[in-house]
C-alpha cells in the first residue's frame, strides 16, 4: 500500500505506527526527534511559538547539533490563520470529500494578505510573472511585469522572533 501511494520501492527495517491525534502523540513525536541519528523530517499544520512549540524546537535543535539533518514543513495556510470550515450535515460526509474555507476564497486570499503585512511583505496587485531564476532547486529571483515595467525581485530570508 505504501509504495503504490509514495510512488517508490518500500525499504526494509522501517515501521509505521498510526497517530491519530497530535495533542496525544506529541510524546511518540517529540521521542522520535530526540532519537534520531541522521535525519528527521516533520511535517505539521503550524508550529506555534508557544510551550509545545518551544519544546519541538529544541528538540529540533538538538538532533540537529548531534548531526541529524532536520527538514520541518508546516502548512503555511494553516500557519497564517486559515481555517477550514467543520462538514456540514446530511447524508453526504464533506469532511472526506471537500475542504471549504471559512469566508470562501476571498477570505483565503485575505488571510494570506493580512500575514504578509504582519511579516511586512509588500504585497503587489496585477503582476505577471515573466522569469523565474531556480539554481539547483534554489530559487534565487524573478522577474515580474507591474504596470508595463519590468522589475526583478530577488529571494530573501528573514528569521522572525
Amino acid at each position: 500500500m505504501f509504495s503504490r501511494a509514495a510512488g517508490a520501492p518500500l525499504i526494509g527495517g522501517n515501521h509505521v505506527d498510526l497517530l491519530e491525534d497530535g495533542r496525544e502523540n506529541y510524546a511518540a513525536w517529540l521521542e522520535a526527534i530526540r532519537s534520531a541519528k541522521h535525519l528527521v523530517h516533520f511535517e505539521n499544520y503550524f508550529l506555534r511559538d508557544d510551550e509545545v512549540g518551544r519544546e519541538f524546537a529544541a528538540a529540533f535543535m538538538a538532533a540537529a547539533r548531534r548531526g541529524a539533518r532536520v527538514r520541518i514543513l508546516c502548512d503555511w495556510m494553516g500557519g497564517f490563520g486559515v481555517r477550514f470550515q467543520r462538514a456540514l450535515r446530511g447524508t453526504l460526509h464533506l469532511a472526506r470529500t471537500n475542504a471549504f474555507f471559512l469566508g470562501g476564497g476571498k477570505a483565503l486570499m485575505n488571510a494570506y494578505y493580512a500575514a504578509a503585512e504582519r511579516l511586512g511583505i509588500d504585497v503587489v496587485y496585477d503582476a505577471e510573472v515573466v522569469g523565474l531564476d531556480v539554481v539547483d532547486g534554489t530559487f534565487r529571483e524573478a522577474t515580474l511585469v507591474i504596470g508595463g515595467e519590468s522589475r526583478t525581485v530577488r529571494a530573501a530570508l528573514r528569521a522572525l522572533p
